[in-house]
């Protein structure tokens, strides 16, 4: 492991972007960073604004096992002064960790692919870790850093995400994306499952209630955790920044607030008609991206005061101080292109409300920022992947540990998450591989859903709903080079783009109420009266054919493979639920031979299509 002390420059304080085109924080080259990357502003009509991202992004690396896409929230300091726990899903290790030194005092190995992620502590000192990948919860005991233990593993749901722990009770919550929420105690069996809306994420108490955040719809769910129901939805506020109506999505993460209340950082898209014949997506302006980071807070049954962090790509993670005079958010998407910014601070006044904002303290980090936490005493910690790091801010000097373990480098990991001179990356709008589940509104043409790429990209090809770019070339070079303003990549980026993309999996299935109506679904679905697996055929649930089945279109035949989490359906988003694909939002049985269907029989097929 090796330790690089630097000093931390503060930098000027801005009222809007973190990196305008002629800003330079770091009044010259950035520390031990090579000097920043140029942002090449975008001329109308001009589809490559230079190979800066190219350039960035250095040798072209492949990992061995492709590390998944970002998720934020995967380190936790623990109560005791000077101690943290790291979870790290690209190598799926568990790190506890001395933050004075700084130094890694322990480790431990999980599963492949277990994606380790929020963690939470509980009132004995146990740390329960969510396992996205593995559909468990693990506890450790790190009692003794030197030497932690795994005291105990236990089946939650097929795909949890987020975790909280209710001190009052003595409990845990674990939301998960089927909308399962599962209380368990931190020794022993799950005490309940609760089946809420789909697509959950972070979990947070409140008295008596939990909030309960929607990840793509970033809608915050008030429940009731002991009879397990929602009693209200907040939905987060429609904006209009800088010329651009602009309506709240992706929730990447939810904190509690020190002195009650909540704080939600998410996204805004924008809903008003997107250009696509000129500059695409937007342009260097800070207020031109379509899409943008907030936060927003939460007081009671209502949305708060928040503030909006223009050209503030991938914002996956947050922390709040204890003494909740500030929020520090990691900025994922600033790597490779702007070395010097991957943390930006806002100011909270007593009351809770933002004060101005000001830009992030100059880091030259030598990985990409992914996570965030706040020590007891309010020392800044960080975690980069890529080298995999710790980052310790406290008293104007910043300190970065590079933890032992080969780097888990991956150039097609890199394209995926980086910020464009647009200020957009690929996961502003597939955050995690999957899709924002987002109907666009483009000038060029109708609105359009987003797609997912997960379940293995490449056996698609052709692609986009139309079916008409052959290549994954074809599909950067018009949306990532021209649209999103992120320069021309080599032949071998754009492969590594492609292969890091491939081994994205679907979501696994959901867990099974029903097994004999997902049979009887199964046999409906193979049935030649219903017709439906003439198109839906093969390993991933599609010919690849693209056909007019009377949705308004010709359209590419998707994968079924994970359907169930990828509301609203149809090229347009004009079915809201599995249910309304039954009816293919008025093409009749030109889309499957269902109107003769009984209502038992519908029930049955939805069980199978839920269960792929």
């Amino acid at each position: 492991m090796s330790l690089r002390v630097a000093p931390l420059l503060l930098a000027a304080s801005l009222a809007g972007c973190f990196l305008p085109d002629d800003y330079n924080p770091c009044g010259g080259p950035c520390p031990d960073s090579g000097g920043p990357v140029t942002t090449v502003r975008r001329d109308a009509g001009d589809p490559d604004v230079g190979p800066t991202l190219s350039r960035a992004l250095g040798a072209t690396r492949t990992a061995t096992q492709p590390p998944p896409p970002l998720a934020g929230g995967t380190l936790l300091a623990l109560r005791a002064a000077g101690r943290a726990v790291l979870a790290d899903p690209d190598t799926d290790s568990l790190r506890v960790l001395d933050t004075t030194l700084p130094a890694q005092i322990g480790e431990l190995a999980l599963m492949p692919h277990d994606e380790p992620g929020r963690a939470v502590e509980d009132a004995a000192g146990r740390v329960h870790v969510v396992l996205r990948g593995g559909g468990a919860i693990v506890t450790i005991d790190p009692s003794d850093p030197s030497a932690p233990m795994i005291t105990a593993r236990r089946a939650v749901c097929p795909v949890p995400r987020g975790i909280a722990y209710d001190a009052v009770a003595d409990v845990l919550y674990v939301a998960c994306a089927g909308g399962e929420l599962v209380t368990l105690p931190p020794v022993g069996a799950a005490l309940r499952t609760a089946h809420l809306e789909d697509d959950l994420r972070d979990v947070i108490v409140q008295g008596a209630e939990l909030l309960v955040t929607r990840f793509r719809s970033a809608d915050v769910l008030v429940v009731d955790p002991i009879a397990g129901v929602v009693s209200r939805t907040v939905p987060l506020p429609t904006l209009t920044t800088g010329v651009h109506r602009m309506e709240p999505e992706v929730a990447w993460r939810a904190l509690a607030m020190p002195r009650g209340g909540a704080m939600v950082l998410h996204q805004l898209a924008r809903a008003d008609a997107v250009p696509q014949a000129t500059t695409g997506f937007g342009d260097a302006a800070c207020d031109h991206a379509i899409v943008e980071a907030r936060l927003t807070q939460l007081r009671g049954a209502m949305a708060g005061a928040g503030v909006t962090l223009p050209c503030a790509v991938l914002a996956v993670d947050a922390a709040i101080a204890p003494d909740a005079s500030a929020v520090t958010v990691a900025l994922a998407g600033a790597a490779p292109l702007d070395p010097c910014h991957p943390l930006a601070t806002y100011a909270l006044r007593s009351g809770g409300t933002f004060a101005s904002a000001r830009a992030a303290d100059c880091m030259a980090l030598a990985g990409r920022v992914v996570a965030v936490a706040h020590a007891s005493d309010g020392t800044l910690l960080a975690q980069t992947r890529a080298p995999l790091a710790l980052v310790v801010s406290s008293g104007g000097v910043t300190r970065e540990l590079q933890l032992p373990g080969a780097v888990v480098g991956d150039t097609g990991f890199d394209v995926f998450h980086a910020g464009t001179t647009d200020h957009v990356a690929c996961a502003s709008c597939h955050p995690e591989g999957g899709e924002d589940g987002r109907v666009w509104l483009f000038d060029a043409g109708e609105p359009r859903r987003t797609m997912s790429l997960r379940g293995g990209l490449l056996a698609t090809a052709p692609f986009d709903w139309h079916g008409d770019r052959p290549s994954v070339a074809s599909v950067f070079g018009d949306v990532f080079t021209r649209q999103m303003g992120g320069g021309t990549l080599s032949a071998e980026q754009l492969d590594a783009a492609g292969r890091w993309l491939d081994v994205q999996s679907a979501l696994p299935m959901r867990t099974i109420e029903d097994a004999d109506a997902v049979t009887r679904g199964a046999a409906l679905f193979a049935s030649a009266a219903t017709g439906c697996s003439g198109c839906h055929s093969g390993a991933r649930l599609s010919n690849q054919a693209t056909l007019d089945v009377g949705t308004g279109g010709t359209f590419q035949v998707p994968s079924l493979r994970g359907v169930s989490y990828r509301a609203p359906y149809f090229h347009d988003g004009c079915a809201a639920s599995l249910a309304d694909t039954l009816d293919a939002c008025g093409a009749g049985d030109r889309h499957g031979v269902t109107s003769a269907l009984s209502s038992a029989e519908r029930a049955d097929l939805l069980a199978y299509l839920a269960a792929l």
